[in-house]
């Protein structure tokens, strides 16, 4: 791990154990287990490789997920927040507003993936790879914001309150892909981006009662980068396939 990574995991460990120590209770005991279990997988599941026996990657994107999955179905305590009509339907809106305006800083950067005549010049990608990484960027959306807001602000509310439950659970957020061991890939910018992410997600999870809020938040801000992977295939793909036309039409003239 590269320094920034053993300091995360150090500030990490020093809260979830102050807090045991301090408020020894049963919530802060869940977390640390959990969020520790969490942190063992980010750093060692990315030995499963293709390498060692055929689609070994799509195993170890599911193998990420177990950690959330098992504490969102057997550990989430019940929270209730007010669940209107009326603020659901608002924070839905305002989701895709946030998730959108929160992709501003990432157009430039996006934009070239979409670029047909820039495909060619990113490595190829085949079809099973394009929709690993699709599932990736999709189920994360999904199965975080479930983890971090039914899960994680679950615990942290009867013991922090609503505001710094909220801050608590985006720090652990970013704390979580800040340690991942695919952490190289993200730059200052994108941890901001993420902790920004994270509190508005809680900002609409708290006001809607729902936290498909949160998730509708986060698919629209991975949807862009998401698709990027199936355009890339299709560009490629389609090229291939007009290059094998003319090559057997020239043939037969």
């Amino acid at each position: 791990m590269k320094k920034k990574q053993w300091v995360t995991l150090l500030f990490v460990e020093a809260f979830l154990i102050s807090n045991i120590i301090i408020k020894a209770t049963n919530e802060m005991c869940i977390l640390f287990m959990f969020i520790n279990f969490q942190l063992i997988i980010n750093l060692t599941a990315w030995r499963i490789k293709d390498t060692i026996f055929s689609n070994a990657d799509w195993l170890r994107r599911a193998v990420y997920f177990i950690p959330y999955i098992t504490a969102i179905l057997f550990f989430s305590p019940n929270s209730t927040f007010d669940t209107s009509i009326s603020r659901f339907v608002v924070s839905m809106v305002v989701a895709v507003l946030f998730g959108l305006l929160l992709l501003i800083p990432r157009f430039g950067e996006i934009k070239p993936f979409f670029n047909k005549e820039l495909a060619f010049f990113f490595p190829p990608i085949s079809f099973s790879k394009a929709c690993m990484e699709t599932f990736s960027l999709f189920s994360s959306a999904i199965i975080q914001e479930l983890f971090y807001k039914l899960f994680v602000i679950g615990l942290l509310i009867s013991q922090f309150g609503i505001v710094l439950s909220l801050f608590i659970s985006a720090f652990l957020f970013v704390a979580d892909h800040l340690i991942h061991a695919r952490a190289a890939m993200f730059r200052p910018i994108d941890y901001l981006a993420q902790l920004i992410l994270s509190i508005c997600a809680g900002m609409l999870y708290v006001y809607s009662g729902s936290v498909l809020t949160a998730i509708l938040l986060h698919l629209t801000y991975n949807l862009p980068l998401a698709l990027s992977y199936l355009y890339r295939y299709w560009v490629i793909n389609t090229a291939g396939k007009e290059k094998k036309v003319r090559k057997v039409g020239g043939g037969n003239a």
